[in-house]
């Protein structure tokens, strides 16, 4: 454990002082929306004077800095997962070996709750914020030293990530509930998922704020199609089906030119895949691969429409981005897609998976350049007063100080 920093002592009498947060995360990169949006929260409730937060995380890395940058106290400290991020982690060839690899993360976990429990003694939180359902470390230790804990969700967990948990989902979910006096959820879809083993009068939604961005107009072109897919490339993002959709259009308007471009984190193996279906397809000089882009912008500026094929996206960062940016997104009809995009207003949504209904989206489109005009200046105006930092840091800062206010049974 290293850094551990060490609060004023706590005082009763001083009811006006901020309200220290120790907010536990999982992962160290800035490529995950989790990661993200935890550094912007925790920068903007730190400005407000009204919060102190500190953040736990398992080991240094490129989160770690941008902390430090922005003043934010770090504390290193061991927090083992038990929904771990390998999927395989839990399974083994034989009976016996899966067993004991349960029963060594199982023990993992257990002897983790110590460590957290000593950082909390030291950093004397109000309230404690564990950002992901991934790791029950913190929560455990905010049971055993009686301290409030909230849960903030980012994610489906088998369904997205196709994670299993330690324990089972249904019983995670439980203790999901049980061990928080309050769990905040990204998106309506993801509290009703959890829901009823996480009762709803203890849920809510909190939106992530999404900064506005300075780009150029969407530049439309006769005859010609930009399309972005944004983010981790994967088959569950639907990277597959953006580039079978995209062939289809083309062979079904020849006169169209149409350029893909796949920006984000992609494992080789599934780069080489994605390389030979565009081959396959006739398609490879209209598909462009970019590695992650810490400033995804100039993608954004370039696309005219922006792709959110995730079959079970929790929020959908990249959707409300695009949209600010004055793009219209084609989504698929279900997660938290449908909670940003509003269908043939600022974008259209199909049913997930189906590649036709994809190839219909983007035929829409481009058959009619006034509704691609007025879909891209909806979105523009209609997001412009949506996800904002100033609504998420007060509706946070709210529930902490309600939460801090509690006693815990």
């Amino acid at each position: 454990m290293e850094d551990l920093a060490v609060s004023r002592p706590h005082t009763d009498a001083n009811v006006d002082r901020p309200i220290r947060v120790l907010f536990a995360s999982h992962g160290t990169t800035l490529l995950g929306g989790a990661e993200r949006c935890l550094l912007e929260l925790v920068r903007a409730l730190a400005e407000t004077g009204r919060v102190r937060p500190t953040v736990s995380v398992p080991r240094r890395g490129k989160l770690t800095d941008a902390l430090s940058r922005a003043g934010v106290p770090i504390v290193v400290v061991p927090t083992p997962a038990w929904a771990p991020l390998d999927s395989t982690a839990l399974e083994g060839p034989y009976a016996w070996s899966a067993a004991f690899r349960r029963a060594s993360l199982g023990t993992a976990v257990v002897m983790g709750v110590p460590s957290y429990a000593s950082v909390i003694r030291a950093t004397r939180p109000d309230v404690v914020v564990t950002n992901t359902a991934t790791i029950p470390t913190p929560a455990l230790a905010c049971r055993l030293l009686r301290k409030p804990h909230v849960w903030l969700l980012h994610e489906f967990v088998t369904l997205d990530h196709h994670l299993p948990y330690l324990f089972g989902e249904h019983l995670s979910q439980q203790m999901i509930g049980r061990l928080s006096a309050a769990v905040v959820a990204n998106s309506s879809a993801i509290r009703q998922y959890y829901a009823p083993r996480v009762p709803l009068s203890k849920s809510r939604v909190i939106y992530y704020a999404v900064p506005g961005c300075q780009v150029q107009d969407n530049r439309l072109t006769p005859g010609q199609l930009r399309v972005l897919l944004l983010g981790r490339q994967n088959a569950f993002k639907g990277t597959d089906l953006a580039v079978r959709a995209v062939a289809q259009l083309a062979a079904d308007e020849p006169r169209l030119t149409v350029a893909l471009r796949l920006v984000g984190e992609m494992l080789p193996d599934y780069r080489r895949e994605i390389t030979e279906l565009a081959e396959e397809l006739g398609i490879s000089k209209s598909v462009k691969m970019f590695e992650f882009s810490a400033d995804p912008m100039t993608h954004i500026e370039w696309s005219n429409v922006v792709l959110m094929c995730s079959e079970n996206e929790a929020f959908g960062r990249v959707t409300a981005e695009a949209l600010k940016c004055g793009r219209p997104v084609i989504g698929t009809r279900s997660g938290g897609t449908p909670e940003i995009v509003t269908d043939r207003v600022d974008g259209l949504l199909f049913e997930p998976g189906d590649v036709r209904g994809l190839v219909a989206c983007l035929r829409t489109l481009v058959s009619d350049d006034n509704l691609l005009e007025t879909m891209s200046r909806n979105a523009k105006e209609r997001s412009s007063a949506r996800f904002l930092l100033e609504d998420e840091v007060n509706q946070f800062s709210q529930l902490l100080a309600s939460v801090a206010a509690r006693r815990v049974s």
